[in-house]
C-alpha cells in the first residue's frame, strides 16, 4: 500500500469540529435460511429515498451460494448470530423483521437520519483503476478533526440486483487496513484490488469505503460511494473535499495556510478552478496576480494558490495569504461553480465554507509538506 499524507502542525485552542457524517447500512441474510422480502423491501426504499453519495446500503449473504469471501468475513466480524440482522454504522443492530415493510423502514431511517444529523472525523473520497479485468480502488481519509482511535479501512463492490436479490455485495477487503493518520489536515490513501467476474452486470456494479474504530463502539465514521464505470463513461462532476480549516472550525491561528482537495474520477480541469478567500471586515490591497482568479472584490484576502494536480484525480491546493489573516474574524473560502472535469461535467453551484480566527500562532510550523509513507 501506497499513501500520502500531509503533515500539519500543532495548533492552539482549535474547538471540536468535523465533517458530514455519511451512513452505512448492512443487512445479513442468507437464502432459504433467513430471507425476509420485508425487509428487502424496506431497504430499496431506503436506496431510494436517501442521496447515494450520503447513504450506502448493501446486503452481505452468508451460507448460501451468494456468499464470498467478504460477506462471510464481514459477518463474522459484526459477531451475527441470526439473519435477518440489519445494522446501521454498525451502532444499531435489528436481528428479526417487523411483520410490515414499512415498520422496518421505519425502524432503519430513524437512525440513519441519526446518524446524518451526527459529525465525522474527516472525508472519504473514492477513485479507481479499470484495467480491463480487474479494478484498482483508492480510497482516501482526509482528517478534519484527531482521530481519537485506532480505525480501519473498509472497501467493497456490490451489484444493484443479483437474481432476486437487491444491493448484493459481490466482493471487498479481508484484511482491512488500518488508519495510519491521527490528526488533522492529514490525509492517506489505502487501496485494494479486485477482479470483474464475468457474470457481473457491468452496469449495476456500485463501490464502498468505509472508516470504522476497531475498538469501543466500533463504530463506522465515515462511508464514501461510487458508481463503477466499466466502459469509460462519468457524469460526475469534481468534488471539494478535505477541507482545513474545516467548515465551521474556530480559533484558528492567524498564520494558518489553507488546504482543500478536489476529487474527480476522470481528472479535474484545473483551469476551471476559481477560488477566493474573503472576510467582511478587511478591504486589502491588491499586491501583484496573488491570485489566479485575477479579480478583487471588497474583503478579499489575497495570497498564493498552489494546485498540486500530479494526479489529477486528487489534486491538492494550498492557499497561503499574503499576510496573517486578521483575528476575530470569519474568514468565508469559495470554490466557484463551473469547476471541470476533462469530460466537461461541471459544478452547478458555488462550494462555500467558513473558519473563525483566533489571535494565536502556529507552533511547530511544517505546513505543506507531503511525505509519502510506504507499508
Amino acid at each position: 500500500m501506497k499513501a500520502m499524507r500531509i503533515l500539519l502542525p500543532l495548533l492552539l485552542a482549535v474547538s471540536a469540529y468535523g465533517a458530514d457524517k455519511h451512513v452505512l447500512v448492512e443487512d445479513f441474510e442468507s437464502a432459504g435460511l433467513g430471507y425476509c422480502p420485508r425487509m428487502h423491501e424496506a431497504l430499496m426504499h431506503i436506496r431510494a429515498d436517501y442521496p447515494f453519495d450520503e447513504v450506502a446500503v448493501v446486503c452481505n449473504h452468508a451460507g448460501d451460494s451468494y456468499s464470498n469471501d467478504y460477506s462471510n468475513y464481514r459477518k463474522s466480524y459484526c459477531a451475527i448470530t441470526g439473519y435477518q440482522t440489519a445494522l446501521v454504522n454498525y451502532l444499531y443492530r435489528l436481528t428479526g423483521t417487523y411483520s410490515t415493510w414499512e415498520q422496518n423502514y421505519t425502524w432503519i431511517s430513524m437512525r440513519v437520519d441519526n446518524q446524518l444529523n451526527q459529525s465525522s472525523p474527516g472525508t472519504l473520497n473514492i477513485v479507481y483503476d479499470d484495467n480491463g479485468g480487474s479494478v484498482d480502488v483508492h480510497s482516501t481519509f482526509c482528517l478534519d478533526d484527531n482521530l481519537g482511535s485506532s480505525a480501519s479501512v473498509w472497501m467493497l463492490v456490490y451489484e444493484d440486483q443479483v437474481d432476486s436479490y437487491g444491493l448484493l455485495s459481490q466482493g471487498g477487503t479481508t484484511t482491512p487496513e488500518s488508519v495510519s493518520i491521527s490528526d488533522p489536515g492529514e490525509y492517506a490513501t489505502y487501496d485494494w484490488t479486485f477482479n470483474v467476474d464475468s457474470g457481473w452486470d457491468d452496469d449495476e456494479l456500485n463501490l464502498v469505503a468505509f472508516v470504522q474504530y476497531t475498538s469501543g463502539d466500533k463504530a463506522v465514521i465515515q462511508v464514501d460511494t461510487a458508481h463503477l464505470y466499466l466502459d469509460g463513461t462519468d457524469d460526475d462532476a469534481p468534488e471539494v473535499s478535505g477541507l482545513y480549516p474545516s467548515d465551521g472550525q474556530s480559533s484558528i491561528p492567524v498564520g494558518t495556510p489553507l488546504y482543500f482537495h478536489i476529487f474527480d474520477q476522470t481528472g479535474v480541469n484545473t483551469s476551471t478552478l476559481d477560488f477566493s478567500v474573503s472576510s467582511p471586515d478587511r478591504v486589502p490591497e491588491r499586491r501583484g496576480n496573488a491570485l489566479s482568479v485575477g479579480h478583487s472584490t471588497l474583503g478579499e484576502i489575497t495570497g498564493t494558490l498552489d494546485v498540486d494536480d500530479s494526479d489529477p484525480r486528487h489534486v491538492v491546493c494550498t492557499f497561503t495569504p499574503d499576510d496573517d489573516l486578521p483575528m476575530g474574524t470569519e474568514i468565508t473560502c469559495t470554490v466557484d461553480s463551473g469547476l471541470a472535469d476533462t469530460d466537461g461535467n461541471t459544478t452547478t453551484s458555488d462550494m462555500v465554507w467558513t473558519f473563525d480566527v483566533s489571535g494565536v500562532g502556529v507552533v511547530g510550523s511544517t505546513w505543506g509538506q507531503i511525505k509519502a509513507l510506504s507499508d
